[in-house]
């Protein structure tokens, strides 16, 4: 049973609310979708048009230390914003090339705070986890990471933020889209690099960023691993009737996504059968922890019957909605088996 009166860690609380909706409201006009066909649809849903596989960027004064190379880079979204990142890599090596990673913060963290040089919780259970990006990078994986759109840094007021989205579902665009699109032009930038493996590019964050990760992930089947942590997935119907709405804007509940498919029926016809990881603490404010047990009815056997198991994983600990060291070792293990 979630608390209800939990502190937030990570989102924008939002003026709380009685969920008035009846139970048992389902879409009036069901549509099943062929598994081969669920990717285009969601494409549709999300409003997400073609990502161009060559993005037009600047970058920045680079700097060298600890064998790492650092520098800015800059790109244009679709509508019309200047999304800034910041690229962290080891330095190359000869007839050798590196595997990429997507570093993507929660809501209220920043690519600044996720590439600090030092890499620490200042308190061990609650907060934010600080320089987990710089750490991936002195591992051996080339980074870039962003500060996700929808985040405190970027989403201005709640009303400004609440009245965008409202506009933009008329014109079938989501937020969500967008931030996909973010993630996975950051993707295109980081694997132009003649020192990183654009075939070996995986995503990863918490919360928002966990979220970017996996609807990312199943929005673009050249990524090749993806671990999200405590990013709002399991089952959107679930989230609905058992979850805490007043942690998230209108933003995150994507319109019409029920007529046609839920999270389980995404992971598994667009993701499988790449190596996936889910970081899912049972006492997750943003997901139930029965939403998740609905996904992975769905998502255990289809990777089974793809003859690898193993590529999926769902972490269940105990616990509330933090980043924890322990999830980012075991983010690094998943990466250090797939990507590598």
């Amino acid at each position: 049973m979630l608390d209800k009166n939990a502190k937030n860690y990570d989102s924008g609380i939002l003026p709380s609310a009685k969920n008035d909706l009846p139970k048992g409201l389902k879409p009036p006009y069901k549509v099943s979708v062929p598994p081969i066909e669920t990717r285009a649809k969601l494409l549709e849903i999300l409003g997400v048009e073609n990502i161009p596989t060559n993005v037009v960027y600047e970058s920045g004064k680079i700097i060298e230390n600890e064998g790492l190379i650092e520098y800015k880079v800059e790109y244009n979204n679709s509508f019309g914003e200047l999304v800034e990142g910041i690229i962290i890599i080891p330095k190359p090596k000869k007839n050798a090339l590196t595997p990429g990673i997507v570093c993507m913060g929660g809501t209220a963290a920043t690519k600044e705070g996720i590439t600090e040089s030092k890499f620490h919780r200042p308190n061990p259970t609650e907060g934010q986890l600080y320089g987990w990006a710089r750490q991936l990078a002195r591992l051996g994986y080339g980074t870039i990471s962003i500060t996700l759109r929808g985040s405190a840094d970027r989403r201005g007021t709640t009303a400004h933020w609440e009245q965008e989205t409202k506009l933009l579902s008329t014109l079938g665009r989501t937020q969500i889209g967008y931030k996909v699109e973010e993630t996975l032009l950051a993707a295109r930038v980081l694997g132009s690099l003649y020192s990183i493996d654009h075939k070996r590019i995986g995503l990863t964050g918490m919360s928002l960023g966990g979220v970017g990760t996996w609807w990312s992930m199943a929005c673009d089947p050249s990524i090749a691993v993806g671990v999200t942590i405590c990013g709002n997935i399991g089952s959107a119907y679930r989230h609905i009737y058992e979850g805490m709405a007043e942690r998230h804007s209108s933003s995150m509940y994507v319109p019409g996504l029920l007529k046609y498919f839920d999270h389980g029926e995404i992971v598994a016809n667009c993701i499988a059968p790449r190596p996936f990881m889910m970081i899912a603490p049972l006492e997750d404010e943003d997901m139930p922890k029965e939403g998740v047990n609905d996904l992975l009815k769905i998502v255990e056997p289809k990777y089974e019957s793809t003859g690898d198991s193993s590529k999926f994983f769902c972490h269940k600990p105990p616990g509330r909605h933090v980043f924890l060291i322990d999830y980012f070792d075991r983010m690094v293990s998943w990466f250090d088996k797939y990507l590598k």
